[in-house]
């Protein structure tokens, strides 16, 4: 890898892509010299199949124990809650499509008492019925 050569201090980084083959190849990098934490939110149980040991997602931000509990269900080899876990990630996902990644990521922060806003331009923010609706989407995926 070039960039060890002229980046001595680099650690790592994240991979953000669902090419399981080049994930792996990465982890292989300098004979695993370097921390590549995985980072496709909804393709989470491949990287850990895949030998991820770190991720890093914009989903866990509002929906860490779900995803700690996956983790923790992969490792115990409990392949029938890691898919219930992911039952719960693709609802996640599927409001995210729904009403823009964002948008809608900021809205999910509203479930923890936060409330950061809308998103800054040119990002479309949502209507107060897409909130509405996206919300009780949220709440219906019962991630929390």
């Amino acid at each position: 890898m070039m960039a060890a050569d002229k980046i001595p201090n680099l650690s790592g980084m994240k991979f953000n892509s669902s090419d399981m083959y080049e994930f792996q190849r990465c982890l292989r990098v300098n004979n695993g010299q370097f921390d590549i934490p995985f980072g496709v939110d909804e393709f989470l149980p491949a990287g850990l199949a895949c030998g991820a040991i770190g991720a890093v997602g914009s989903t866990y931000n509002y929906a860490a124990p779900l995803y700690l509990r996956l983790i923790d269900s992969f490792n115990q080899g409990n392949h029938q809650d890691v898919a219930a876990c992911m039952d719960k990630v693709i609802a996640i996902i599927r409001v995210l499509v729904q009403y823009g990644g964002v948008a809608a990521g900021k809205l999910a922060m509203q479930l923890h008492g936060i409330d950061v806003g809308d998103p800054r331009r040119p990002l479309r923010p949502m209507t107060a019925e897409q909130k509405q609706d996206a919300l009780a989407k949220f709440r219906a995926a019962e991630f929390m």
